[in-house]
């Protein structure tokens, strides 16, 4: 029996937050980007907010290797899932003046 994608990627950010941990960063690397691939199986937001979690932990990783470049590209990746997800969400006073990425690290909090 296969897992459920989505609790298949939560155990990969899981992981890969794990392998940083035990400093075991191309480990980490290897199973962020895994988990990104498996989040575009599924459906909107659970897509949007793996999908960030494991760009932030690849991003994390890279930095503590001191690969800057790719760091950059992971970086970007996190900010611009942050920024789609952040927009697609309700509108209301409060959130209008939250900055995307702040709103978006507040609802993964929450999950």
């Amino acid at each position: 029996m296969e897992m459920d994608p989505r609790v298949k990627a939560k155990n990969l950010i899981v992981q890969c937050r794990g392998y940083i941990r035990l400093k075991k960063h191309a480990a980490a690397i290897k199973k962020g980007k895994e988990c990104i691939e498996i989040a575009n199986q599924l459906g909107q937001p659970d897509q949007d907010l793996i999908k960030m979690e494991a760009a932030r932990e690849v991003w994390r990783a890279h930095e503590i290797l001191q690969q800057d470049d790719d760091a950059a590209i992971y970086q970007a990746m996190y900010d611009d899932f942050a920024q789609y997800y952040a927009n697609r969400l309700p509108k209301d006073d409060q959130d209008k003046k939250m900055d995307p990425r702040v709103k978006a690290k507040h609802l993964i909090v929450q999950c």
